[in-house]
């Protein structure tokens, strides 16, 4: 029992633990600000406050067995920030970043994704931040590996990527993006979400806790999941068709994906859920 117990150890020799922070602000504040949080391994947490700065906390921790890789994690991996006048960019710098940043701009909807190509370290780094954000700020928060997201207070949209954790979300008002792919969803609006927000999850249920006067236009797409709901004021309306277009060898082919639709309270901004293995609930607050 004792030799099972001494594996970790045995795995990750060597230890180092420090705590970064830094406060942050923009050249110009108004609505439209963004702050980009990209984490690799770890949790982020966000909690909205009456202030106009972000105060950031991480936790760094790197493990190696040897000293000599420890020694290369410390230079090799650091945060890295990037000022965009009306965003600020907060990301996760190593070894395998594209052109000395790791983190770039790409796809359909303009984000930022990081570049972690052909990486081969023999250390293991994780990261966990603890956010303090002005109320009203938009965020976009990612994580992949060991680590939740989870937000609370803040009223700004709320761009969300997970891949193997949950995400949840408190006090919010305005647009939401919350995707991931090994987790729930749990949400809590205190007005009804912005046109166009998108729920998903592969391996996971969705939650949604509305106020008692919501009305939207629900879209519902899964394999092996149902929708629930405590709401009263709904009506099944005709399925929803919409063509996506697919790269072929012969040129471009297109598909028809079906989606459920209801309409809660005589309609409203249209909200799209969709799991995989799992089923979305849509309760009164």
């Amino acid at each position: 029992m004792l030799f099972i117990l001494l594996i970790p150890a045995l795995l990750w020799g060597q230890v180092h633990k420090e705590v970064i922070r830094k406060e942050l602000s923009f050249e110009k504040s108004n609505s439209s600000n963004v702050f980009l949080l990209a984490n690799i391994n770890g949790s982020v947490e966000a909690e909205g406050y009456d202030g106009n700065v972000v105060i950031l906390e991480a936790q760094l921790q790197l493990k190696a067995k040897t000293m000599e890789r420890l020694n290369a994690a410390k230079q090799q991996i650091s945060l890295g920030f990037l000022d965009r006048y009306d965003s600020i960019i907060v990301f996760v710098k190593g070894p395998c970043g594209d052109e000395d940043t790791g983190i770039s701009k790409k796809g359909k909807r303009q984000k930022w994704y990081y570049q972690w190509n052909n990486c081969d370290i023999n250390y293991d780094f994780n990261i966990d931040f603890k956010l303090k954000i002005p109320n009203d700020l938009n965020i976009y928060l990612s994580t992949i590996n060991n680590g939740d997201i989870e937000v609370n207070g803040i009223n700004g949209s709320l761009d969300l990527h997970n891949i193997n954790g949950d995400i949840s979300a408190s006090g919010a008002k305005k647009y939401t993006y919350a995707h991931t792919i090994n987790g729930d969803l749990t949400l809590e609006y205190d007005d009804t979400p912005g046109p166009n927000s998108s729920y998903y999850t592969l391996n996971g249920d969705i939650k949604a806790y509305l106020p008692s006067d919501f009305q939207a236009e629900v879209t519902f797409k899964s394999y092996n999941g149902d929708i629930y709901t405590d709401f009263e004021e709904i009506q099944q309306q005709p399925m929803m068709f919409r063509k996506q277009s697919e790269e072929a060898v012969t040129g471009i082919a297109f598909k028809l994906e079906s989606r459920s639709v209801i309409s809660f309270g005589g309609g409203g901004p249209q909200l799209d859920f969709e799991t995989f293995n799992g089923d979305a609930y849509l309760r009164k607050n």
